[in-house]
């Protein structure tokens, strides 16, 4: 097994043992505050807290993990939302409602409907520990795999500043929940904290409008999604509004809201941001959907014919001129914005080694590039597999020497194969990490089969003009001798 492998699955395996510890020791602490009395101090109830935060930040590590190693369509990722909104709705409504609080006004403590001392705060039965608890994970984990899902969809075609609004709303999101940090579940938020909240929902409203991925989506995809932002607006409506006062007619989960503040204050907080977020996105997900239903075949059949014509037109005519060629193969897709930087590094055939010299670059010097990058062993797997390399985190690579800022973010290479044969290879960077999509990759695919024909065109016309050079020469050392 391969180191990375093994740092992988050693992660995995103390992040889990986080979340069930930290799972475990919140329900203890409110089992002996139902046995022993409310837990006073500072001390006590800071160490749950912060110990209820890094067991659910495990959680988010688990979860994003796993949303990166399996990357979806954009119409999909409205799925994994939707089905986990239903089961936490069918699921909350039945837990909600399990369990009997009868008899605790002999316990002679003012009681809440829920089961909780309305003084303290503590749960006075275990019926009220048990909801708490599981309806805490089921509305929190829903709540994560929201937020990732959008997130994915945010980022399509991302740029720096989409990037930076991305982070700064989840940023304004976790500051908006430290406010209420060890803030008792019987208080309400204070108008500081109530202002505490409208950074959040003003990036909620800017990043709602990251909505590239509608843009490439055929007509049947885009009918699928308004559907499925349908379904999923209902979803998150009902989970967003059961908990308040003001939805009492359509409570599915009794209480909901209230378990959560008093299981964690910020959990609550970070979880409705969350769903609100949920809205106001698949709200002019829908909308948007609805103005490019008439556009797209115009704008996909449009796209098809200026990508055909730009490949051909550029290099059909520059066979001939190998030098001007190699700068084309580079050139056009960086002028076409799929890639920031590029470079074409061809076997040398003179050496006798097929070792590769970078023969033409954009964006970065020769000089850089062989500094930055170990195109030999990135070329030797190309050649072995004859598959495309793509790193999503290039310098995360140990073929790849550069250091974070020095433009190359992610990084895509793809050999140049004609007539069964591996004659160089294409390289083509972004300047930030996991950059290119699934789109840009097939453009680069397809782009690369044409390349490889001209390259080869090229050099047979080279080997030819040699060879008609050569029995020149020879005729006329004939016509000497005679």
């Amino acid at each position: 097994m391969k180191l990375p492998a093994i740092k992988g699955r050693f992660l995995w395996i103390l992040l889990s043992i986080v979340t069930v510890a930290s799972v475990v020791y919140a329900a203890a602490f409110h089992v002996t505050s139902l046995l022993q009395g409310p837990i006073e101090g500072v001390f006590p109830l800071l160490i749950y807290n912060v110990v209820i935060i890094a067991g659910y930040l495990a959680i988010y590590k688990l979860i994003s993990d796993r949303y990166r190693s399996r990357p979806s369509s954009s119409v999909r990722v409205f799925w994994t939302p939707i089905v986990s909104g239903v089961l936490v709705l069918a699921l909350g409504y039945y837990i909600s409602r399990l369990g009997r609080l009868d008899g605790l006004e002999s316990l002679g403590a003012q009681i809440d409907v829920l089961g909780f001392d309305l003084d303290s705060g503590r749960p006075l039965a275990l019926a009220t520990i048990f909801k708490m608890n599981v309806l805490t994970i089921l509305q929190v984990v829903f709540a994560f795999l929201l937020l990732l899902g959008f997130r994915s969809l945010v980022l399509v075609k991302r740029t720096r500043a989409s990037q930076r609004n991305w982070y700064l709303l989840v940023a304004l999101m976790v500051v908006a929940s430290a406010s209420v940090f060890m803030k008792p579940a019987r208080l309400d938020l204070t108008l500081i904290q109530r202002l505490a909240l409208l950074p959040a929902v003003v990036f909620m409203v800017v990043n709602s409008i990251q909505l590239s991925w509608i843009a490439f989506l055929s007509f049947k995809e885009k009918l699928s999604s308004i559907f499925l932002s349908t379904i999923l607006l209902a979803v998150l409506l009902l989970i967003g509004f059961m908990d308040e006062p003001l939805a009492a007619g359509v409570d599915v989960i009794q209480g909901n809201y209230r378990y959560m503040k008093h299981y964690s204050y910020p959990l609550s907080v970070f979880t409705s941001l969350t769903v609100i977020f949920g809205i106001i996105y698949s709200s002019t997900a829908f909308l948007s959907l609805l103005f490019h239903l008439p556009t797209t075949r115009a704008f996909r059949q449009k796209a098809g014919e200026l990508a055909a014509m730009h490949s051909f037109s550029t290099l059909v005519g520059q066979v001939l001129e190998r030098d001007k060629l190699y700068s084309t193969v580079v050139e056009s897709p960086v002028s076409a914005e799929i890639a920031d930087s590029g470079w074409l590094a061809l076997a040398d055939y003179s050496t006798g080694t097929l070792r590769p010299q970078v023969v033409s670059a954009i964006s970065f010097e020769r000089s850089e590039i062989e500094k930055m990058v170990d195109v030999p062993a990135l070329f030797d797997e190309l050649n072995s597999t004859r598959q495309p390399i793509h790193l999503e985190h290039a310098v995360a690579d140990h073929r790849v020497k550069a250091r974070p800022g020095d433009g190359l973010g992610s990084l895509f290479a793809i050999p140049l194969v004609a007539r069964d044969e591996c004659m160089g290879a294409l390289f083509f960077a972004k300047s930030i990490t996991r950059a290119f999509e699934p789109d840009d990759l097939e453009a680069i695919t397809g782009f690369a089969a044409q390349a490889a024909m001209a390259l080869d065109n090229s050099r047979l016309f080279a080997e030819r003009l040699e060879k008609e050079r050569l029995e020149r020469e020879l005729s006329i050392a004939r016509e000497v001798q005679q």
